[in-house]
């Protein structure tokens, strides 16, 4: 009883970073856990639904791990986040010691995307580059220039796992290109939908097809 309480009483979770949700896909969290002790530990799960969880198998002293577990599919709005929790069998795999956190931040759920992919403002942007400026970007289909310290100011999307694998550190890529064009979406665009969700279906998959064309 004692060495699988220990095992798990010093771990501690300071913050929890919801990725991008949308009403049409599963939510995804991203988990950092926190070893405060002077000793290593090992075999922990950290989950919100028993069914889906994450298994940290060592746990370096005075160190952090972060770990991405699925959450579940929302509605449209503001929810709670949900309460994740700590739990271990180690040494022997017959007890078990756990932790519940609960949080009384919010997250945005975003609207399906759905509609039709064409955008209709396409056509009055100009399709040279004139104008354009080379600068820092952070855009897949630009060349790559390097890693830099993730920032609180980042998208957890941005994150290079690969490269945290190897390292440890959250790091964030950097590209060199040309700095995207701006487009304005309107929601009296949508004007030919009736159903007011649809239309803010519609708003969400233009903005997710703006961003696949660096817009």
């Amino acid at each position: 009883l004692w060495l699988t309480h220990i095992n798990i009483a010093d771990l501690h979770i300071d913050r929890i970073d919801v990725e991008d949700a949308f009403a049409d896909s599963r939510a995804y969290a991203l988990i950092n856990i926190y070893n405060n002790s002077r000793r290593k530990r090992f075999f922990v799960r950290v989950y919100h639904d028993v069914a889906e969880t994450a298994q940290v198998e060592d746990l370096p002293p005075k160190s952090f791990k972060q770990v991405r577990i699925p959450l579940r599919e929302y509605k449209r709005g503001v929810h709670q986040l949900p309460k994740i929790i700590l739990d271990s069998t180690f040494p022997f795999f017959l007890l078990k010691s756990w932790k519940v956190f609960r949080w009384s931040e919010k997250f945005i759920v975003f609207p399906r995307r759905e509609g039709l992919p064409h955008l209709p403002f396409l056509e009055a942007l100009q399709e040279t580059e004139e104008g354009r400026t080379v600068d820092k970007v952070r855009s897949p289909d630009s060349e790559f220039s390097g890693h830099r310290k993730f920032e609180d100011s980042d998208s957890p999307r941005q994150i290079d796992w690969k490269a945290y694998a190897r390292t440890e550190r959250l790091l964030v890529k950097d590209f060199q290109g040309f700095q995207p064009r701006e487009i304005k979406i309107n929601f009296n665009q949508t004007g030919s939908l009736i159903n007011f969700e649809k239309r803010l279906s519609q708003m969400a998959l233009w903005i997710e097809v703006a961003e696949a064309k660096g817009l």
